[in-house]
């Protein structure tokens, strides 16, 4: 059953069409809670940012890769960027606040982009209001590139395998569905609490 999802979720990788990420929990250590009249909503700082619920406000940013080879057929960057905002808006009460495309030379081992990109697009999301989360269209950050990426940021990132998984989930009406989604989900999970436990670790 996990093998059958775990084989859906590599062809929907590495095809074109529109699918999707894993939200993480709410509870992440840069969110707060602040009530306007009753209604409860997630914070950064003293700021209302976005009703409590299953709603994200993302900044898609689109790598564009000048290292290596091409695998598969080429892709125009703007085409890919098409795509990403797509997947978003295939979830429900997802929508996309704002879009780039940012050179990627090499990546990073913390941050996937390098010094300067990173403080610049630290900027860009900290000084953005509205945006609840990043989506980098990349298949698969490193749990220490996720980690540190969401640190840095104080929003929720995802990558494009957490956004597969989020649509598979909204998607999936039958009990063995549901499952099978959870099931896919654990290897996710497994290497964040890797990450939350090291950490928590060096804090010590």
């Amino acid at each position: 059953m996990a093998h059958g999802l775990t084989m859906m979720v590599r062809s929907v990788l590495t095809s074109l069409r529109p699918l999707v990420a894993v939200p993480p929990p709410v509870s992440a250590p840069w969110t707060s809670y602040c009530k306007t009249g009753l209604t409860l909503v997630r914070c950064k700082g003293h700021q209302p940012v976005e009703v409590v619920g299953d709603e994200e406000t993302l900044l898609v940013i689109q790598p564009h890769k000048r290292w290596g080879v091409v695998e598969g057929p080429f892709v125009p960057v703007e085409y890919q960027l098409e795509e990403a905002v797509s997947l978003v808006e295939a979830i429900s009460g997802w929508k996309v606040h704002d879009t780039r495309i940012d050179t990627l030379r090499k990546p990073h081992n913390q941050f996937l982009f390098g010094k300067g990109k990173i403080e610049e697009l630290k900027s860009v999301v900290r000084g953005t209001q509205a945006v609840t989360g990043v989506f980098i269209n990349t298949p698969l950050l490193t749990p220490v590139q996720h980690g540190s990426l969401e640190s840095l940021f104080r929003a929720n990132v995802y990558d494009r395998f957490g956004i597969v998984l989020q649509i598979f989930k909204e998607r999936a009406h039958t009990a063995e569905a549901k499952i099978q989604v959870q099931l896919a989900e654990i290897p996710y999970v497994k290497a964040r609490l890797r990450e939350v436990l090291t950490d928590s670790d060096h804090h010590k």
